[in-house]
């Protein structure tokens, strides 16, 4: 004899609750080794642009000082 699934009184749905709470355990701990991670890419991605701004400073700072002593120069020799 076959059973209809969507009609038979002798079957009924069960929730498995510690498969749903292993998940869930699973889940976070996956989650805080990702928020883990993240935060050491935020704080390398922090510094990164802080030596990149330091760069770009000092780089300034250099063409200013070539431009001044090219002018100087060209006044010297004027």
């Amino acid at each position: 004899e076959d059973v209809d699934v969507a009609t038979s009184i002798y079957l009924e749905e069960v929730f498995d609750s510690s498969k749903a709470n292993e998940a869930q355990a699973i889940y976070e701990s996956e989650m805080a080794k990702i928020n883990v991670k993240e935060t050491r890419i935020d704080t390398e991605l922090t510094e990164l642009e802080a030596e990149r701004q330091a760069i770009k400073s000092a780089q300034d700072s250099t063409k200013q000082v070539v431009k001044d002593n090219v002018n100087m120069a060209f006044k010297l020799f004027s």
